[in-house]
């Protein structure tokens, strides 16, 4: 064992009797961690081709969990040399632990070399014990000069200029871009949280304040929305102890972040955690965070941006309301450290959410979407979404989009919101799902996933007493706007356009048979040619891959194609499928189709659930239905959003399941 001394809570004495006793005794009282990290700084001063004797370490901090297992070091060699020794036990996480050095490394690399401001210097690295090894700022934590300070302004204020110069030569060599500040993802997750809570799903301490707090920052987001605001290397952990100051010179330690974010985040992060130790309540204005004083002070350092930052102004009310989402709810549950957090936070956050549009509405109507949906309706894009929400608000019901996850399904089955969802089944007993009409701004909302159980399924399609004529310009302009000159061009190129979707092995509840089934009862009842199609959105298992191929294989007549389906459609005399939209398309192709699945507009295809397989291909190649008339019933009995009246009939359709609009 090199030679070296561990000080840490024990004290030894220079009474005991010889070396070897004093290791003993030592080592009786060592921790696991502090077993390991022993271990381990004998492979790492290897490593860094440092003497292996004459070492004094001096613990720093340590956190010692069943979770978590870290102890900080400093290291200082009889030479006077000194070093931060860092050694993680647990979790195991090697790249994770090899990823923070080269974040420190980057930052050491590009940082200015000038006396009054530093970083340290990583020295060394061993991922295998998960210890590493940086070179020593002299000074004292920010936090203890600044506490010293109590009664001192001006102290305080200057202290706040020198951190801010300090972050300022942090960011700005890693300016990323000039960006448009976007607060929807934000809110976007304080939404999710919010539901959590009020499902039951997760409890908080202060739950009114921050069921106001995410009320407010919905009200001031469209201040902050649309402006430029400065990305850079993000910190991702400034508070007042990780800076080091001395009288000539401040550094920064313990960089978490390897990507670029808004300025704000770290900002926000740094004068929360001054504001919350340092300043009483009354020192901060209603509906602000942090003194004005210390804004201003902190931005006669920081001069990359100013106070104006749209994600300063906005990520201060959003760093406040994660500092409060760690507090347990149970006093029981809390440290003495998180209990004082929250007696420092709350009297701020009552300061700071002062917003009268709490609404506190128990009716709430939440929206589950697709990523790529959420953000159409985060931007005002997603039309059935604005239409049945302003039918909501109108009502006094709050309205949320959130992303559709597992999570956000549970939570919901669990809740008594009012949900919608795309596409699928509803998610409780207040839901109801929305589904376009196969094109145009014709929707569907409906009680069940399933299409063949909507209310337009069970109903008789009986043709109006609509003129003619006014069927059949209506019937023109839908098939132009939707599919252009090609659909009233097409004709018949002697082939089957077979439009497969998901799962071909098996057969389902609503199917007649599977896909592959499908195909080769195709292939029984008819001598054309098949082109057949894979669903974009699809992903197939090789067991189907192969199935499909050996088709291919025994039967030169069926082929798999990337055809696009109005192309297809264009020049197919047939289309078989299982329920594809593109039975629904044909008709304005003039096509028939074949369907062997149930379906909502079953009225107008040769439906082999009801004829049986030869009499719905025999029935196919008889007379064209009337889809223009069809097309006109169908969609009349949808809910048209470019309408004059859609907001009546939107109504009415919620009133019909129930909903108190």
């Amino acid at each position: 064992m090199s030679a070296m001394q561990f000080v840490s809570r024990w004290a030894w004495s220079d009474a005991l009797e010889c070396p070897a006793a004093k290791e003993i005794k030592l080592n009786m009282f060592l921790t696991e961690l502090e077993h390991s990290a022993e271990k381990a700084w004998v492979s790492l001063l290897n490593q860094a081709d440092l003497p292996a004797d004459g070492w004094t370490l001096k613990q720093l901090s340590k956190r010692d969990d069943p979770h978590s297992a870290r102890i900080v070091y400093l290291a200082t060699q009889a030479d006077g040399g000194k070093y931060i020794y860092k050694h993680q036990l647990r979790p195991i996480t090697s790249e994770a632990v090899k990823r923070q050095f080269e974040v420190h490394k980057r930052v050491f690399d590009t940082f200015p070399k000038l006396p009054e401001h530093q970083v340290p210097e990583p020295i060394c690295l061993d991922a295998e014990t998960q210890s590493c090894l940086l070179s020593h700022i002299d000074g004292e934590p920010l936090a203890d000069p600044m506490m010293r300070a109590m009664n001192d302004l001006p102290a305080q204020m200057d202290l706040l200029k020198r951190a801010g110069a300090w972050l300022d030569s942090f960011h700005r060599p890693h300016l990323d871009e000039r960006r448009i500040f976007q607060p929807k993802f934000t809110l976007r997750h304080l939404r999710e949280f919010r539901a959590s809570i009020e499902s039951g799903q997760r409890e908080v301490p202060a739950k009114p304040l921050i069921l106001r707090g995410i009320a407010h920052m919905e009200t001031i987001a469209p201040q902050f929305e649309g402006q430029q605001t400065v990305s850079c290397l993000q910190h991702g952990d400034l508070h007042m102890r990780n800076l080091i100051v001395s009288d000539q010179m401040i550094g920064g330690i313990d960089f978490t972040k390897s990507g670029a974010a808004p300025v704000g985040h770290d900002i926000a992060k740094f004068l929360l955690d001054y504001t919350r130790f340092m300043r009483p309540a009354q020192d901060i204005s209603p509906g602000h965070v942090v003194p004005q004083d210390a804004v201003e002070a902190f931005f006669d350092g920081y001069k990359l941006t100013g106070p104006d930052d749209p994600s300063v102004g906005f990520l201060l009310f959003s760093s406040l309301m994660s500092e409060l989402k760690l507090v347990p709810k149970r006093r029981r549950d809390r440290t003495h450290g998180k209990q004082r957090f929250l007696e420092q936070l709350r009297p701020i956050a009552r300061n700071a959410y002062v917003s009268t549009k709490a609404q506190n509405t128990t009716d709430v109507l939440r929206f589950y979407l697709t990523k790529r949906s959420l953000n159409r309706a985060e931007n005002g894009e997603h039309d059935i979404v604005n239409a049945v929400g302003a039918v909501a608000k109108k009502a006094g019901m709050r309205v949320e989009v959130l992303l559709n996850t597992a999570q956000a399904k549970d939570r919901a089955a669990r809740g008594h919101e009012y949900s919608m969802v795309h596409m699928e089944s509803p998610l409780n007993a207040r839901g109801l799902t929305f589904r376009n009409c196969y094109g145009g701004p014709f929707w569907q909302i409906d009680q069940s996933g399933a299409r063949w159980n909507w209310q337009v399924a069970r109903q008789v399609f009986t043709p109006d007493d609509t003129p003619r004529a006014e069927i059949d310009t209506f019937f023109a302009h839908w098939r132009q706007r939707l599919h252009g000159d090609i659909a009233a061009a097409s004709s018949k190129l002697g082939y089957i356009y077979m439009p497969l979707q998901g799962k071909l092995l098996t057969c389902r509840s609503f199917q007649c048979c599977s896909p592959v089934e499908m195909i080769k009862a195709t292939l029984q009842q008819s001598d054309l040619p098949i082109l057949a199609t894979l669903h974009p959105n699809e992903t197939y298992s090789q067991a189907e891959i192969d199935a499909v191929d050996a088709l291919q294989q025994r039967h030169s007549r069926f082929q798999l194609a990337e055809t696009p389906m109005a192309q297809a459609l264009a020049g197919c005399d047939l289309v078989v499928t299982q329920n594809s939209s593109a039975a629904f398309h044909a008709g304005l192709f003039g096509k028939a189709s074949v369907l062997f699945a149930q379906i909502d507009f079953h009225h107008i295809v040769a439906n082999v659930a009801d004829l049986g397989v030869a009499a719905a291909f025999e029935t196919a190649q008889g007379d064209l239905p009337d889809f223009a008339a069809y097309l006109h019933w169908y969609w009349h009995q949808a809910i048209n959003i470019e309408a004059s009246d859609s907001e009546t009939r939107i109504c009415h359709r919620l009133r019909h399941f129930g909903w108190p609009v």
